[in-house]
Order: C-alpha cells, then sequence, then structure tokens
C-alpha cells in the first residue's frame, strides 16, 4: 500500500510490467499452439476410426473380424508398435536429457549448441 494515498502500488518499474506481459502473452500463444496441434493429432488418429464405423455397419465390421488374415495383421501390428514404443523411449529418452542438458556430456550449456555438435559427430562418422 501506497502510504500517502492509501491506494495499492504495483510492484517493479514499467519495463519489469511489459516484460511480465510479454512472457504471458507468449505463454498462452504457446499453450495455444500445442492446444492446436493436439488437436490435429487427435483429428489425424481419429479419422481412420470415423471412416471405418461411418462406412461399415456392425455386421459388416463383426465379419471382417472373422477373416482370417485380420488376426495375423493385427498381431503383426502390435509388436511393431511395440518395438518402435521400444526403440523411442530407449534411444529417445536419453537423446533428449542430453540435448536439455547438453553441458554435462558436450560442455554446451545451449541445447541447440549440443544439438549441432551431435549432428557434426554423426556426420564425422
Amino acid at each position: 500500500m501506497n502510504r500517502d494515498s492509501g491506494t495499492r502500488r504495483r510492484s517493479g518499474t514499467r519495463a519489469e510490467l511489459a516484460g511480465a506481459r510479454a512472457a504471458r502473452r507468449r505463454q498462452r500463444l504457446e499453450r495455444g499452439l500445442l492446444a492446436g496441434a493436439g488437436l490435429v493429432l487427435f483429428a489425424f488418429m481419429a479419422a481412420p476410426l470415423v471412416g471405418l464405423f461411418g462406412t461399415a455397419s456392425w455386421s459388416e465390421f463383426v465379419a471382417g473380424l472373422k477373416h482370417p488374415l485380420v488376426w495375423p495383421a493385427l498381431r503383426l501390428s502390435l509388436i511393431t508398435s511395440s518395438a518402435s514404443l521400444a526403440c523411442v523411449v530407449l534411444f529417445g529418452t536419453p537423446l533428449a536429457w542430453v540435448l536439455v542438458a547438453g553441458s554435462a556430456v558436450f560442455g554446451h550449456p545451449d541445447p541447440a549448441a549440443a544439438y549441432q555438435r551431435i549432428a557434426s559427430a554423426a556426420r564425422a562418422e
């Protein structure tokens, strides 16, 4: 509170307040972009299911599940997607960690510099 007028005064300079507003705008923009990307990914994943259930009746769907090639194809899809997930988790997570905390491995505090170092090492091999 300001002693003279009894009104509440904002803390910080105009530059600090402008910086805080810019940070909030950037955060809202980032959240909006992430939400938009999530919606696009959801639509990409849902489109085949909507197409399947929109064009086939339940009796056709059940008859399709009884086809002898369906279950081996589903099994193969499950195995390959599980293997892909395992590769992403086993290799992608450490790589992401190195890129974010690049100073521990490559001596660069900047993730972009760590990425450039990884890319140049890959080109040298």
